[in-house]
């Protein structure tokens, strides 16, 4: 009885074991995988570390030696060999620019041709892996106007830095300087989230909104926008006249 009651659970108990068996290949599977999809991001992420203060340092002054630019470039290439990421094209870009830069101010005028070129692409690169980044839609702006001077694209590219981070306080006014020079270019709409762009640095930061407006002679657009507050069009004329 108790022998064919054994013999009568061996068929059930083997189905249950050889489950147990698949349920446990495809969980070592997944984890190969994921094991395997992880390794390039995080050797990426090791090859750029670095040289993320050099990054950081670009708007510095002085900025990082060409020596430590140069290194931090070939870091970030090839941290893409390993992985596609956008923050190394986004770096790449930023590194080009200021390449380009130096070589416009040596007075090799193609060799700043050819790094805004690679700037631009690899800026292009950056937003098309992950498009919500505020600070390479501005870069990317840069390398436009410097190639080609106010066009409908850059004031497109514009308006996605704008709209990507509205407020953002270490972009603010430097964002404006650039769109007082494409001005012309943009739609109604946009000029409109401009102008609110414009009133809320009149209202924190009047001192670089007050040297942006004089230095792209943009003080009557500043003045239109502030029009109907007398608060901080006082608050603007104030900066403006001391600067």
């Amino acid at each position: 009885m108790s022998s064919s009651h054994a013999a009568s659970q061996t068929p059930a108990a083997a189905v249950s074991r050889g489950e147990s068996w698949l349920l446990s290949c495809m969980l070592l599977g997944f984890a190969a995988a994921t094991l395997c999809l992880a390794v390039p991001r995080f050797m990426a992420g090791v090859v750029v570390a670095p040289h993320g203060a050099i990054l950081n340092a670009l708007d510095k002054t002085p900025p990082p030696n060409v020596a430590a630019q140069g290194r931090a470039m070939e870091a970030h290439r090839r941290a893409l060999a390993w992985h596609d990421n956008s923050q190394s094209h986004a770096a790449l870009g930023a590194l080009h620019l200021a390449a380009s830069a130096r070589a416009s101010l040596a007075g090799d005028p193609a060799a700043a041709r050819e790094a805004l070129a690679r700037s631009a692409s690899e800026h292009r690169a950056a937003l098309a892996l992950a498009p919500l980044q505020p600070y390479v839609w501005t870069r990317l702006v840069q390398d436009e106007l410097a190639d080609g001077g106010p066009s409908r694209e850059a004031a497109r590219h514009m308006r996605m830095a704008i709209d990507t981070a509205p407020w953002e306080p270490a972009l603010m006014t430097a964002r404006l300087g650039l769109a007082f020079v494409l001005w012309e270019n943009f739609d109604v709409e946009t000029r409109e989230r401009l102008n609110l762009q414009i009133r809320h640095a009149a209202r924190l930061y009047p001192t670089s909104l007050a040297r942006q407006a004089r230095s792209y002679r943009a003080q009557d657009h500043v003045l239109q926008a502030l029009d109907s507050d007398p608060d901080l069009l006082r608050r603007f004329s104030l900066a403006y006249s001391r600067i």
